[in-house]
């Protein structure tokens, strides 16, 4: 019988192991399957134990492995590397359990098939205990970091039951391997440990009924706002229908004298003037509960103030088993999610589209003598498959180099910036296919014949290392459940370096002496301290930063990725080409983003800071920004000197700024010496890495001379420009350019080269 209980428990650890990595698929019903790999277990256990032959038991614990992971969801080589997984995971605790039991009772290993029954017995009984255990913890630290930050407190509790079921195993076979049970002393620990489980019990329960009341509470809290909303608005309603009331009677006196007079267009104008206002105070109906009708029309105004197209359709029966607050609430939350989603400042940004010549106007007035802009991949090819460019969009594009050109304006292309067409992302994965490359190429063909004479410069991506990152936002790579995310990412960065490459050779050809760049986000990582197991990180942190800039520039694969490939079993897929490709067409210019340095501790430990995208420790010798970005002015001089010294190529500063909250006065007028302060520090740090290190810097734009939406946050209202566009992060606003103080002030460094801030 106890065999039976010992295969019952043997079927546990491997549920609960599978549990670790799979969610359980129903087959049939929850319990009716949990039966039925109990029954699966105990015939195994029966086969087992009738054949008692060692390749037989191999075979069934195979089969019962594939059977238990039939009921769990996940393909085939996932649960082919955790069956396996499990495979070694029970082999190696047998082996474990055997050295153990033939140390504990001087055995040798040959000798263990002829153990006498009891041994045997308690080999097994000590076997499932620690698989147990083992897979308990296991599965206890994967279950905790999929819960809420709030539960974390809660879920621990879980460790005492299994710290318990330890130590009484522990004290149970420890007294059976010394032939000396003292029953007075296991009854006693073993009513301690139950004891000290009820507390936890009663303690777990307790943070359960917290959490519970506090979801309430929030709850009660919502509907009051919601009820107050309500009151709030009944009442405006009322005051517009008053004065509506009040004026009216002027209103129609004065139709009826210009009516008296024959002027009847003009009594018209009045006419619709007051069916303008009742249109305006009227409360739409959308359905016969007060309270209901009352959130729905609230939000409504705040859909049509915000210009989202949108159709309210709501149908309540007439008997409803919910109150009409309780109503009111599940209403509001539900558009509340639906506006927040439907609206973001990146749907209307700051239509530079159509303003463009205005802002080229400003942007000579203020003496720049080059612009950085980007081409949507997808208005020149909307699918990226076409065999022909959207004429349409080269059109708009001619248009606004034409016009920087008229000004004197030199061009700064990037050919793709974060922009991959999304028919692309949906048929191909994006750059996880080879078959993206002639795609990208096919674009760049386009651009390169029609604008090959009027521009110059080129980059070929933008902050290229940010794929490592952010995936998605960087190259459209979606990250699936069974996939490899290491080996996904380097797969799409050969792809894209590949493409690059190919890139650079055909500008040369279509574009005799144009000159195409690569671009990386840059600031050099610190080592927190001298310890040289942090030194050591910012050396790793720093290669996994140049990854992309060392073969974009050097022409192959540095030795330390060739070590991490084999390291982590990552193994590329190149054409035979590849590397000579990469070899043969290496860039003209490096060009970089730079908002900070960064910081990084071996330990892992110490606060954190904010940054671009990347994780960093916290430098405590740093001023921080609004958004906990370190401000390094001397970081960017660091920076140049490393990419100089290790490319020996010409450096282009694309893009430096300082993202703030810009407070404009009754006139719109923002003064900004916050921004000036930043950016006289960092120009100083890049005219010192010319005039005193020797560096080759060819150019420098600040992110961004104008507002525009932030890439990292998607607010209007962390700006980074020297000119203010009248736009919050509502899309509120009449979309005005108005010069910052900043703008005035670097207007005289470009006019004085740089010569005002010497003296500063």
């Amino acid at each position: 019988m106890m065999e039976y209980v010992w295969s019952t428990i043997d079927f546990l650890v491997m549920y609960l192991f599978a549990l670790c990595f799979f969610k359980p698929r129903r087959r049939i019903g929850k319990r009716i399957d949990f039966i039925i790999l109990i029954v699966v277990a105990v015939m195994a256990s029966f086969i087992n134990d009738y054949f008692a032959n060692s390749d037989i038991n191999l075979v069934v614990t195979i089969i019962f492995i594939v059977v238990v992971l039939g009921f769990f969801e996940g393909n085939w080589k996932r649960k082919l590397f955790v069956g396996s997984s499990f495979f070694a995971f029970i082999i190696t605790i047998e082996g474990i359990v055997a050295l153990s039991i033939g140390y504990f009772f001087h055995i040798e290993a040959s000798e263990m098939p002829k153990l006498d029954s009891d041994i045997t017995q308690f080999f097994q009984r000590f076997l499932t205990e620690l698989r147990l255990i083992l897979v308990l913890v296991l599965y206890f630290f994967s279950r905790r970091k999929k819960n809420a930050p709030e539960r974390k407190v809660q879920k621990s509790f879980l460790i005492i039951p299994i710290l318990s079921a330890v130590l009484i195993i522990y004290l149970h076979e420890a007294q059976i391997m010394r032939n000396s049970i003292d029953l007075i002393f296991s009854w006693i620990v073993t009513i301690i440990v139950i004891v000290i489980n009820i507390i936890t019990y009663i303690l777990f329960r307790k943070q359960e009924q917290y959490h519970i009341a506090e979801g309430e509470m929030k709850n009660q809290l919502k509907e009051y706002e919601y009820q107050k909303l309500h009151y709030e608005q009944v009442e405006q309603h009322q005051q517009e229908i008053r004065k509506i009331r009040h004026d009216m009677k002027n209103q129609i006196a004065g139709i009826y004298g210009y009516l008296e007079k024959g002027e009847i267009e003009e009594g018209k104008r009045e006419v619709c003037s007051i069916l303008n206002q009742l249109e305006k105070a009227e409360q739409k109906l959308f359905t016969a509960n007060a309270v209901v009708n009352g959130i729905l029309n609230m939000k409504y105004v705040e859909i049509e103030a915000k210009q989202i197209e949108a159709k309210l359709d709501v149908k309540l029966p007439e008997i409803l088993g919910i109150t009409g607050t309780d109503l009111g609430v599940l209403f509001g939350n539900i558009l509340d999610n639906a506006i927040e989603a439907s609206y973001f400042p990146g749907r209307k940004a700051v239509n530079g589209f159509e303003n463009y010549k205005e802002d080229i106007v400003l942007l000579k007035e203020l003496g720049c003598k080059c612009y950085r802009f980007s081409i949507s991949w997808s208005r020149i090819f909307p699918t990226g498959e076409e065999s022909q460019p959207n004429e349409n969009g080269l059109d708009h594009y001619e248009n606004v180099i034409d016009e920087l050109n008229k000004y004197g304006i030199e061009p700064i292309i990037t050919i793709c910036h974060f922009d991959i067409p999304l028919a692309l992302i949906e048929k191909y994965g994006s750059w996880k296919s080879r078959e993206v490359i002639d795609c990208y190429l096919r674009y760049c063909e386009a651009l390169f014949h029609r604008f090959g004479k009027k521009v110059r410069y080129w980059i070929t991506f933008n902050e290229i290392n940010m794929l490592m990152h952010l995936p998605f936002m960087g190259a459209g790579i979606r990250l699936e459940e069974d996939e490899n995310p290491m080996e996904v990412k380097y797969q799409a960065a050969h792809h894209e370096l590949v493409a690059s490459a190919l890139a650079v050779k055909m500008a040369h050809e279509i574009c005799p002496g144009s000159q195409v760049g690569c671009m990386l986000a840059a600031g050099d990582v610190y080592p927190y301290s001298c310890d040289p197991k942090d030194v050591w990180a910012s050396v790793e942190k720093n290669r996994e930063n140049y990854f992309f800039t060392d073969i974009q520039v050097r022409g192959n694969y540095p030795s330390y990725a060739e070590k991490l490939f084999e390291r982590e079993n990552i193994r590329l897929k190149m054409k035979e080409n590849d590397l000579e490709i990469l070899k043969e067409n290496t860039v003209d210019f490096v060009s970089l983003s730079y908002y900070n340095s960064r910081c990084v501790r071996a330990d892992g430990k110490g606060e954190a800071a904010g940054g671009n995208v990347f994780a960093s420790a916290k430098n405590p010798h740093l001023t921080n920004s609004q958004w906990g970005w370190p401000i390094d002015p001397l970081g960017l001089r660091i920076t140049l000197n490393t990419l100089y010294d290790r490319y020996q190529k010409p450096l282009f500063i694309v893009e430096n700024g300082l993202g703030a909250k810009d407070t404009p006065d009754e006139n719109g007028f923002v003064d900004d010496d916050y921004r000036i302060e930043y950016l006289s520090s960092h120009v100083k740090a890049m005219m010192d890495a010319v005039e005193k290190d020797g560096v080759d810097l060819i150019g420098y734009t600040a992110w961004g001379w104008i507002d525009l939406v932030s890439a990292t946050t998607g607010e209007m209202s962390k700006r980074y420009g020297m000119v203010y566009v009248d736009l919050d992060d509502f899309g509120k606003g009449t979309g005005k350019r108005i010069p910052k103080k900043s703008f005035y002030w670097y207007k005289n460094v470009i006019e004085s080269n740089g010569d005002c801030l010497r003296d500063v």
